[in-house]
C-alpha cells in the first residue's frame, strides 16, 4: 500500500480503522512513502485512541477525519481529529445534507 501511495502521489484515502492501525506499524524506512498523503477518512469501526496516538506520532502531517455511521447509511456525523487532546466522540453533523424518503412504491413521502 505504501508503495502505491508513493508511486501515484495519493493525497487522500478512505479506509477502515484497522488499516490505519496497520499503517501506524510501518517501519521507519517506509514512512517517507506517505509524504504525499494529507488526509485519511476512516469509519466503519471504532478508531482507538492508542491507534491514533501511534499513527499521529509518525504521521503528524496527515489529517484524520473519523466518520460515524458510514457503513449503515451515508455519513451524517464526523470528527476531524487533530491531536490526542481532541480525541473524543464529539461528532459534528454534516450541514449540507438532505434526506428523501420513499414508500414501497417508490413514491416520495
Amino acid at each position: 500500500l505504501s508503495q502505491k501511495i508513493e508511486y501515484y502521489k495519493i493525497s487522500w484515502m478512505i479506509m477502515p480503522a484497522s488499516i490505519v492501525s496497520l499503517i501506524s506499524l510501518l517501519e521507519s524506512e517506509k514512512i517517507k512513502r506517505l509524504d504525499t498523503l494529507k488526509t485519511i477518512i476512516t469509519g466503519g469501526e471504532l478508531l482507538k485512541k492508542s491507534t491514533f496516538k501511534l499513527f499521529h506520532s509518525k504521521f503528524s502531517h496527515i489529517k484524520i477525519i473519523d466518520f460515524y455511521g458510514c457503513t449503515e447509511v451515508l455519513s451524517v456525523l464526523y470528527k476531524n481529529i487533530t491531536d490526542e487532546e481532541d480525541f473524543n466522540r464529539d461528532f459534528k453533523k454534516v450541514d449540507n445534507l438532505s434526506l428523501l424518503m420513499y414508500n414501497e412504491d417508490g413514491d416520495e413521502k
